[in-house]
């Protein structure tokens, strides 16, 4: 868990947002929308277990399904820069986008280095060629001082 002077990363409640707060914040808009689960899987093109994953939030998985998930139920996932600018995030793309830009100048070993990961893995991920995790997603984003709010 990230100290709460560090932690840039917010869920609905504005609490240091970990990958298993965002996924349980996923359900409970799952939960308060009334979507069932038959709608969220076709949406996910998905099985009953990898929901049950999500939700729980016991292993990673992709801002694709993030998205879908998130736009199934009637929530949307922003991005709010240092200077307020207020981002929703409606693809891949964006996200990669916003988190590029957010970079700047530093290099990618340093990101790598100082988040854990492989300078190839934050490359491939910022340009598209592997799936942004969640994990990378909210680990980025708040080493560049980015707010992610889901609502």
């Amino acid at each position: 868990m990230h100290s709460s002077e560090k932690c840039r990363t917010f869920a609905v409640d504005s609490k240091c947002m970990t990958r298993e707060d965002f996924s349980k914040s996923l359900r409970q808009f799952r939960e308060a929308s009334g979507v069932g689960l038959k709608e969220l899987l076709k949406a996910l093109n998905s099985f009953e277990c990898a929901v049950y994953r999500i939700e729980k939030g016991a292993h990673s998985y992709g801002v694709d399904k993030a998205i879908i998930y998130a736009k199934t139920v009637n929530a949307n996932i922003y991005v709010v820069t240092p200077d307020g600018n207020e981002h929703r995030i409606d693809n891949v793309k964006q996200a990669t986008s916003i988190l590029k830009e957010a970079r700047g100048e530093i290099s990618f070993s340093k990101v790598a280095r100082d988040n854990g990961y492989s300078t190839p893995g934050i490359i491939r991920a910022e340009n598209g060629v592997t799936v942004l995790s969640i994990d990378m997603f909210l680990k980025l984003s708040e080493s560049y001082n980015l707010d992610v709010i889901l609502r």
